[in-house]
């Protein structure tokens, strides 16, 4: 196996366990929707990837292209990491508020 390969196994591995671990640790949470808010931003924040390398060749995950970018060459030029992070959240959060609108309407008509 590769660096690059045994590298990205290894953050998978350690990202899923702690995906889960923020899952069990939210199980308990009221309202419902902070707790799937919560565990939707962790597994974003952790899973989504950016292009680590000006040719696009190499990925790794977005929160530290963008972290190491900024450190090494200011904010401006960290939009490759920044950018799908960002577009990830949004997207996420509007597709779990839609659910969770569809849900509670759903839920009200039934009541009525």
């Amino acid at each position: 196996m590769e660096p690059l390969q045994l590298a990205w196994t290894a953050y998978i591995t350690a990202s899923l366990i702690l995906v889960a671990l923020c899952w069990w640790a939210s199980a308990s949470w009221k309202p419902v929707l902070l707790a799937r808010l919560f565990r939707v931003w962790v597994m974003v924040l952790l899973l989504v990837p950016a292009y680590a390398d000006v040719e696009h060749t190499y990925l790794a995950p977005a929160w530290l292209v963008t972290l190491f970018t900024v450190l090494g060459e200011g904010m401006a030029a960290a939009r490759d990491g920044y950018w799908p992070l960002v577009s990830a959240f949004v997207l996420s959060t509007a597709v779990l508020l839609a659910g969770a609108i569809v849900q509670w309407s759903r839920r009200r008509q039934a009541a009525s």
